[in-house]
């Protein structure tokens, strides 16, 4: 059941006597009585009431702003902080991804976004502007980097230190197959080329040196 809301003014009543009455329920035991000499003039009366009581009643609420139309961006700070702690483990980019809870394509784009607003940023002068969008994916391009850095940095120092730290091994590794460009070994001829090499993989059993299987491998500077 609603709840009265006061005052309640009802409609004019006619008495025996030809007047009329309107009544006005200031709460549920206030009543107060207004007499008019005939059905016009109660009618006026009320009308006039009920304006009176209008300007008294609080007003409403103002309605909430409507919440922006669109899907709210994946780029939350968690996110973030997700991708940049996998890029410092230095992962695939499809792990990284899914790391963060993102798909590949996502990740990708955000990587391009921040490249391209870097790109913009170290060949714009200084009044440039830059737009608050573009600027978060710089940063997390520069980040994402920084990262991987360190975690390169860490290796280079135990490669670069004693050979009897039991670690050596692991961290020369990591670098020669996570960085081979630049870490991994490489075959030069004397020109200065590189050259198709052919490895041989010869079974213990096997005597017959042109029975066993030979796999070409490209060596590359």
């Amino acid at each position: 059941m609603t709840a009265a809301v006061y005052p309640v003014i009802e409609e004019p009543r006619k008495q025996p006597d030809g007047a009329y009455i309107i009544r006005v329920h200031r709460g549920p035991d206030d009543v107060e009585e207004r007499t008019a000499p005939d059905l016009k003039k109660g009618r006026e009366l009320m009308v006039a009431l009920q304006n009176a009581a209008t300007l008294l009643l609080p007003r409403p609420a103002a309605p909430a702003p409507l919440r922006p139309t669109g899907r709210p961006s994946l780029f939350t700070a968690e996110v973030r902080a997700r991708l940049i702690e996998a890029f410092g483990d230095c992962m695939t980019h499809d792990m990284i991804a899914a790391c963060a809870g993102i798909s590949s394509r996502t990740l990708a784009r955000w990587l391009e976004d921040g490249r391209r607003a870097l790109e913009v940023w170290e060949h714009a002068g200084e009044d440039y502007h830059e737009p608050d969008g573009d600027r978060a994916y710089r940063e997390f391009v520069l980040d994402a980097r920084a990262a991987e850095a360190e975690k390169q940095r860490a290796l280079i120092r135990i490669v670069t230190g004693p050979k009897s730290d039991p670690n050596w091994t692991r961290a020369m590794t990591f670098l020669e197959r996570r960085w081979w460009k630049e870490f991994s070994r490489r075959f030069v001829k004397d020109d200065d080329k590189s050259e198709p090499i052919s490895v041989i993989f010869r079974r213990p059993e096997s005597k017959d040196v042109k029975s066993d299987p030979v796999i070409p491998l490209s060596i590359v500077k």
